[in-house]
């Protein structure tokens, strides 16, 4: 009975031992597992840190680009606008015998006057693809202001100035803007 009881008590021990061992989360892993685990984490993190940077240069790039562009493509639209103008007035001083004295506003400078209406919207997000609905009032009013104001330039070309959006765009906006100064 002695060496049952022994037995038992063994047992009894060990099964007290793996508990423990179970029941410890420290005890599962081993100390070199952690340390690697430790390394791992920071080249990880210093992989991530690398992206996030490059990722930033990239984003500040794009959009530096992106200005470049819509400001190449809006003197391009100015451009062709004067060239048209200069053709017109030379096309009536030939017919009439006069001089005749048009000056355009720049396309930029009647942007720039409607989105001083409109303190938090910029040009990247009114020639951006959103169709968020606080850009839509000051995006029509920018559209329409230019076919105003510049109606030398044809819809197709103010479509180009406003990041390539189709004419028919500018025509809902002028019309939609004219409906409603017609109503007040």
């Amino acid at each position: 009975m002695n060496i049952r009881n022994s037995e038992l008590h063994r047992q009894s021990s060990e099964a007290q031992a793996v508990r423990a061992r179970l029941m410890d989360p420290a005890a599962w892993v081993k100390q070199a597992d952690v340390e690697r685990l430790r390394v791992a984490l920071q080249t990880e993190t210093e992989r991530a840190q690398k992206v996030l940077a490059e990722n930033e240069a990239l984003k500040a790039r794009v959009m530096r680009q992106g200005y470049l562009v819509s400001r190449l493509e809006l003197d391009l639209a100015d451009r062709d606008a004067r060239i048209l103008a200069q053709a017109d007035r030379i096309c009536l001083l030939e017919n009439v015998g006069m001089t005749v004295r048009q000056d355009k506003k720049p396309v930029a400078d009647i942007i720039a006057e409607v989105l001083a209406d409109f303190p938090d919207v910029t040009w990247q997000e009114i020639c951006g693809i959103r169709r968020a609905r606080r850009l839509i009032a000051p995006r029509q009013r920018c559209m329409f202001e230019v076919s105003r104001q510049r109606p030398d330039l044809s819809f197709p070309a103010i479509g180009r100035i406003f990041g390539g959006r189709d004419h028919t765009t500018i025509i809902h906006a002028v019309r939609k803007l004219k409906s409603q100064e017609g109503t007040q």
